[in-house]
């Protein structure tokens, strides 16, 4: 069938959902289009967004960029258009990034023209991300103009369990028309070589305990809190190490006195993957980053904050964090690194997960709701109460 994915930005190169997920789609023999404005999002420094309009290419997936007629607070953009960009490529299947995007208005007025097209909808938001009183104003307006698109919307799929009930609480999506389908693990693109050959090429040794976290280091993460934990930690063959882009010079300043780190900066795509798959553990403290999906793709074990974004990721392959106190990150540490036999336990069960939450695995998923919209096995198998504990004090809103 041919789908047509449509996104507010898109940041080439990256390995966010938007760019893997309609890569293993064109894998399983679709013809895959993905429009979207022309410009990456804000992550990306101010003078390299605008890349402008044109078509081209991208791990065989047809990219057009369409110019922006007008703009609200670096999150929305108008993609002028689109609604002929879409009837030029009369797709099957229509996967809309975004509820509350406002190419949405656009997308459903195509399908009430073509009812025989597929449409879903996904959802990126919690009320994480979605806090202050600005967006709260804004989500009351959004949950007005969604409710008359929601019964031309086939399905909207929340990509981790919180992501599927926010819609629910916050936009009255209706509960018949949520399914989880989650951002994957890009198990494709993971270096062939080993651990210990990784290890060489960056400097370990074969035998060093390896901890390994990054991304976005602000001060709102309390990520210092794992080096507070770190130096406490007994061994010179344990090590640590951080890479990403630092914004807290605090954290910076700690990182440098902290013995038996290494910061290797900002990684692209595929130095990540192969520092993440040389680590023995990989650890978060606080909020979601698709960094933990890339750990996963790598079969590495994990120490993660529990919340409702992250709630799916560990079944026997890590451990959780609920206090997220330095005491507690150093406990879960040092429980790992004492004994060994759990831990690969937790490597075998790394192995489970990674199959089971692969792009390729999501990406046949996404196919297969396009013939029958009942829950697939994904769904069926992370909502549930093993999973999910809303009486969690902390499960809707993660505490830093």
């Amino acid at each position: 069938m041919k789908i047509l994915h449509i996104s507010r930005f898109y940041n080439d190169g990256y390995g966010y959902q938007e760019n893997i997920l309609p890569y293993y789609q064109k894998l399983l023999g679709h013809e895959v289009v993905h429009i979207t404005s022309d410009r990456m999002s804000a992550f990306v420094p101010p003078e390299k967004r605008i890349v402008g309009v044109k078509e081209y290419y991208e791990n065989g997936v047809k990219i057009i960029r369409l110019p922006v007629k007008g703009k609200f607070k670096k999150r929305y953009v108008f993609l002028h258009g689109l609604y002929k960009t879409i009837e030029k490529e009369k797709p099957d299947y229509i996967f809309h990034h975004g509820l509350t995007s406002l190419s949405i208005f656009t997308v459903v007025k195509y399908k009430k023209a073509h009812p025989g097209v597929f449409l879903a909808v996904d959802n990126h938001a919690d009320i994480n991300i979605s806090h202050g009183s600005v967006t709260w104003k804004l989500l009351l307006f959004w949950k007005i103009l969604l409710k008359k698109c929601y019964k031309h919307i086939d399905l909207i799929f929340g990509v981790t369990p919180l992501r599927c009930l926010f819609p629910i609480k916050y936009l009255s999506a209706p509960i018949d028309k949520i399914r989880f389908l989650p951002i994957g693990a890009d198990t494709k693109n993971v270096p062939k070589e080993n651990m210990f050959e990784l290890r060489k090429k960056y400097g370990f040794d074969k035998n060093d305990l390896i901890i390994v976290t990054g991304g976005k280091i602000t001060k709102r993460k309390r990520m210092d809190k794992i080096l507070d934990a770190f130096k406490i930690i007994e061994g010179e063959n344990v090590k640590l190490i951080i890479f990403g882009k630092i914004f807290d010079k605090d954290f910076e300043k700690k990182m440098v006195k902290t013995k038996n780190v290494k910061y290797l900066g900002w990684l692209d795509r595929k130095k990540t993957l192969e520092v993440l798959k040389l680590a023995d553990i990989a650890i978060w403290n606080t909020q979601h980053t698709t960094l933990i999906e890339d750990a996963i793709a790598t079969e590495t074990p994990l120490i993660l904050r529990y919340y409702g974004t992250t709630a799916h990721f560990i079944d026997g392959n890590g451990l959780y964090l609920y206090s997220n106190s330095v005491k507690e990150i150093y406990e879960k540490i040092k429980l790992l690194i004492e004994n060994k036999e759990f831990l690969n336990k937790m490597k075998k069960a790394s192995m489970k997960m990674s199959k089971l939450l692969s792009y390729e695995n999501v990406a046949k998923e996404s196919i297969e709701y396009y013939y029958d919209s009942s829950p697939k096995f994904i769904h069926k198998y992370f909502m549930n109460d093993k999973f999910i504990d809303e009486n969690y004090e902390h499960f809707e809103k993660i505490s830093y």
